[in-house]
């Protein structure tokens, strides 16, 4: 409905009240507030290693003279958020030393907090490795990604070095809205969006129409049908691509726009999709951490520890409704102004300056927004959101002459372009069948003896 309303057109901006009103939430919502950020000095520490993560951990101990406060500071859990690996390095320290090292050594204070951020780049990646085809595929293959990226006329793409996140995120967003639309016109048999926000008036009609297509358009249970139909010559393989390229892309923009809102309970519901999309992806670290974290805070943390984490993983350093962001991404910005907007030039290029201008950065950016308001000359740098129409619509007639979303028995595609994998069914059988699960509880019960 969102994608519906908002890149339909001029006639469905009557229903933006409506959507508003009606759109789902949890009831884990983070309540609109502006995050203080304090950073740490810059050190000199290779963090690449387990023993380098031990080390910033002290450092950190050490800056904050943790070790000099009155109270007990160690009979409190500590909760660190990072990538997958950081957290990894950590979550290993803990399990070595676990029986064997108490107190502050034994890392068996800690609550180890996933990076969002990073989660979403190996979503979008696993997302064009599932979903991108072949590139000389052409017409042969027009629903999957890489022939709309073409006729966007967009820059080539290479799945061994692909673009940045943002890139990546745009066209498969804009394909999506395409697809949606193009099927809204499928299930109400309207010829075009002009003549569908002419005769739709009321909100329970397109909620109608929008239920149809999750029904039809992005349903695993009718790949597998018609899956099963391939083997006497039917099905259609160009379908079944699409319908599982617009239940996993939904499942994509979902997870964004919780985080936007600060809806914490939708990003979890997500986060329990991943566990099984990125093990059928070929991405099993990121699996096992969405894992070894919902385990967390569904049988191990206690409720005051598992709503201090759902109220801090996103953060607002806006204030602004709808602009919250993952944790690990305010800290990657952190690190752009550190390493590329106030680092030094030539020989003052030390970590002593580092060390020095890292906890500064956001008091002379604070500095430097004042002064330009003072003067009159903060013209600012953001940008109007990009005009979608052209592209939609480009997409959108080359969905209707392809025939993308209609049923065209016996289409199949060539030998070296297999079917798309249905990653979520996938992951949850390979969770079922193989050693992962089970290995996992062997791992936490060894832990909890020790």
């Amino acid at each position: 409905l969102q994608h519906i309303v908002n890149h339909g057109g001029p006639g469905f901006s009557r229903f933006h009240a409506k959507l508003q009103s009606s759109t789902p939430k949890s009831s884990h919502i983070i309540a609109v507030h502006k995050t203080s950020l304090h950073p740490l000095p810059t050190w000199k520490i290779n963090k690449s290693t387990i023993v380098g993560n031990a080390e910033v951990d002290k450092a950190i101990v050490k800056e904050l003279h943790l070790h000099h406060q009155s109270t007990t500071w160690m009979e409190y859990v500590c909760i660190i958020a990072g990538d997958q690996l950081s957290i990894a390095w950590l979550r290993s320290l803990e399990n070595i030393r676990a029986g064997h090292q108490g107190g502050y050594r034994g890392f068996s204070w800690g609550a180890w907090m996933p990076g969002l951020f990073h989660g979403k780049i190996t979503d979008m990646h696993g997302f064009f490795i599932t979903h991108w085809g072949k590139p000389n595929a052409g017409t042969r293959n027009p629903g999957c990604l890489s022939f709309h990226n073409t006729l966007l006329r967009h820059l080539p793409i290479s799945l061994p070095s692909l673009p940045t996140f943002r890139i990546c995120r745009d066209l498969v967003f804009v394909s999506l809205y395409a697809r949606i639309l193009h099927c809204l016109l499928i299930v109400s048999g309207q010829p075009d969006l002009d003549a569908y926000s002419q005769r739709v008036r009321d909100w329970e009609t397109l909620e109608k129409h929008a239920t149809a297509i999750v029904n039809q358009f992005a349903n695993p249970q009718r790949v597998a049908n018609m899956r099963q139909e391939r083997k006497d010559s039917g099905g259609d393989m160009i379908l079944e691509n699409s319908i599982l390229f617009l239940r996993d892309a939904l499942v994509s923009c979902e997870f964004t726009d919780a985080v936007k809102c600060g809806d914490s309970g939708q990003v979890v519901l997500v986060l329990k999709v991943w566990a099984l999309g990125f093990r059928g992806n070929g991405h099993s670290k990121y699996a096992h951490k969405m894992l070894h974290f919902l385990h967390n805070i569904s049988k191990v943390w206690p409720k005051k520890i598992v709503d201090i984490i759902l109220n801090n993983w996103l953060l607002n350093p806006s204030g602004c409704p709808n602009l919250f962001v993952e944790v690990d991404l305010v800290q990657e910005h952190t690190n752009f102004w550190i390493k590329v907007f106030y680092k030094a030039h030539g020989s003052n290029t030390t970590w002593e300056w580092l060390e020095m201008v890292s906890p500064c950065i956001y008091a002379l950016r604070h500095l430097a927004t004042s002064m330009r308001d003072l003067l009159g000359s903060n013209l600012g740098a953001r940008h109007c959101p990009p005009d979608l129409t052209r592209d939609i619509n480009v997409l959108m007639k080359s969905l209707q002459e392809h025939k993308v979303y209609k049923l065209v028995q016996g289409r199949k595609l060539n030998n070296d372009n297999p079917p798309v994998t249905d990653v979520i069914a996938a992951g949850l059988r390979s969770l079922l069948e193989g050693d992962a699960l089970d290995n996992y509880n062997e791992n936490f019960q060894n832990l909890q003896q020790r």
